[in-house]
């Protein structure tokens, strides 16, 4: 007797949050709790610089964006700048 093949599980789907506006370690909490993957930010400066204390960078943009729907463990990027920035 064959044992029936089993379906594969659909991957799980989670609702992006909204991290904009944010600082940068408040909203990669928020993401990784919803169970997302937190990709390096870009730097909304064009000086392509690394947040080394995340909690003084502020989120400008986010992708994907707030609200849709993306399988979990989906990687998110952020656009930031630090708050000294103009």
């Amino acid at each position: 007797m064959r044992s029936p093949e089993s379906t594969p599980t659909p991957p799980t789907q989670v609702v992006v949050p909204d991290g904009v506006g944010k600082d940068y370690q408040a909203a990669q909490d928020i993401w990784r709790a919803a169970g997302l993957h937190v990709a390096p930010a870009h730097d909304a400066t064009g000086a392509h610089r690394l947040p080394m204390i995340d909690s003084n960078w502020v989120v400008l943009s986010q992708n994907p964006p707030a609200g849709g729907r993306v399988d979990a463990g989906s990687f998110i990027t952020a656009t930031v700048k630090k708050y000294t920035d103009d």
